[in-house]
């Protein structure tokens, strides 16, 4: 059967652990969680908890003679598999898994943690004969909506009273990544016990304050400002994420770029077609606390700018994945001059010594 994460401890409650459980997706959070829920009941219940790393180097043998044996004294015990995060299939995972599988029974147990895996493995005949033993567990990202809920089932199950914004504000700031979101609430959690009255009740000034605070300069910042046309600021904010960041992808902040870039855009084409402006947020479904930063995006960039920045974001991304020359960081700081210099012609021209900025000048 399929069990989600948010399911995982009723359904045990009410079944058991199964004999076979196998956790799968690209969000860590989830899976981490959702096995230690199952460690927990297995500790109640006396289990031994054997775990066991796979790779190339696996001794599959082995734990075939863990799991289908009973210990010299009887003891029930749980074998868990953990494929690390990112990393490729052994050979003959699929098979090893399945000949483990059919050696569960009463007592003894396997749990497998994966990551994420393609539509046509999710679809094989490995994973519905892992299914149909006991339970196959997506541990995926949740879409928008469902990450608003997350959010706020973790913030009750925190016992923080908060208001209605900062749900949306904590959904924003932490962009899918479920880790940085559990840390901000545990950080916010200590914040709210921490204030002086009777009924503490989390802000979105706070949450702000305290989310900035904690994470000092994230690309959110970065791209605030850029929206906000506050350049000499994102111009700080970037030289100071390159210097925390030097060695890491830049991927994570061209993606969140293009997406504002691409909302910029409907945005525009809305306007065109007569719609205002605050009309225009509303269908996009823009929360109230962000307008106001769109709404001043618009009063310094144009069309013919949004056009220059897609063209270096694509450069950007293309320097990042290895398919140019140059370093991706280098387009950056023309990409803060785009969104947010009055003059951005003037910020780049002592970049003009290198070919690829020479068109992007003549856009502006």
């Amino acid at each position: 059967m399929k069990v989600w994460p948010e399911q995982v401890t009723a359904t045990i409650n009410k079944n058991g652990i199964p004999l076979v459980t196998c956790f799968y997706g690209d969000e860590p959070l989830l899976s981490i969680e959702s096995v230690d829920t199952i460690r927990g009941f297995a500790k109640q219940d006396d289990y031994e908890w054997l775990r066991f790393t796979i790779d190339n180097h696996t001794q599959w043998g082995d734990i075939q003679s863990e799991l289908g044996g009973m210990s010299l004294f009887g003891e029930k015990k749980v074998v868990h598999l953990q494929l690390p995060f990112e990393a490729k299939f052994p050979e003959k995972l699929h098979d090893n898994l399945i000949k483990l599988s059919q050696l569960c029974a009463e007592g003894s147990h396997l749990v497998i943690q994966l990551g994420g895996l393609t539509k046509s493995q999710i679809n094989s005949k490995w994973m519905k004969t892992l299914e149909s033993l006991g339970w196959i567990c997506p541990c995926t990202t949740p879409k928008q909506d469902k990450l608003k809920r997350w959010i706020s089932n973790r913030l009750e199950a925190a016992k923080i009273r908060f208001e209605g914004d900062v749900v949306a504000l904590l959904t924003y700031r932490c962009n899918g990544n479920l880790l940085a979101a559990k840390q901000e609430i545990d950080i916010l959690k200590l914040a709210v016990d921490s204030l002086e009255t009777d009924q503490p009740v989390l802000t979105v000034d706070l949450t702000r304050k305290i989310c900035t605070d904690h994470a000092r300069y994230t690309n959110f910042d970065l791209k605030d400002a850029c929206l906000l046309g506050n350049y000499h600021a994102a111009l700080s904010i970037l030289y100071r994420l390159q210097e925390q960041g030097k060695d890491s992808s830049t991927l994570p902040l061209i993606g969140l770029l293009q997406k504002d870039v691409n909302l910029l855009i409907r945005l525009q084409s809305a306007m065109d077609q007569g719609l205002p402006l605050l009309g225009a947020l509303k269908r996009e479904n823009i929360p109230n606390f962000l307008q106001q930063t769109y709404k001043q995006a618009f009063t310094h960039i144009t069309p013919e700018k949004l056009s220059l920045i897609n063209t270096l974001l694509a450069e950007a991304d293309a320097a990042a994945k290895g398919a140019s020359v140059h370093q991706s960081w280098q387009f950056f700081t023309m990409l803060v001059a785009a969104f947010s210099a009055s003059k951005p012609s003037i910020e780049f021209q002592h970049f003009t010594q290198t070919s690829f900025t020479n068109s992007a000048i003549a856009c502006v």
